[in-house]
């Protein structure tokens, strides 16, 4: 995972009890940020429809196809 330097005004630091970063699987991480019902329901959202998308097809998505569901759901929602 990779991060800036400057963490004084970070969206990370400002809410140091709540965990933005979501575990997709053993080598994918979701950084989220926003309301909290809001980030805790679409990063759930997102990581269980990679889940069956593994379940469903027998084939783990990799980094670029992970990223393609996020894009086609973050323009959906529009």
């Amino acid at each position: 995972m990779a991060a800036d330097a400057s963490v004084i005004y970070s969206i990370m630091k400002f809410k140091e009890d709540e965990d933005k970063i979501l575990c997709i699987d053993n080598n994918k991480l979701l950084c989220l940020g926003g309301p909290t019902g809001d980030r805790v329901n679409f990063g759930e959202f997102i990581k269980n429809n990679i889940h069956l998308y593994k379940y469903k097809n027998n084939y783990e998505l990799d980094t670029e196809e992970c990223a393609g569901i996020l894009n086609f759901n973050r323009i959906r929602k529009k």
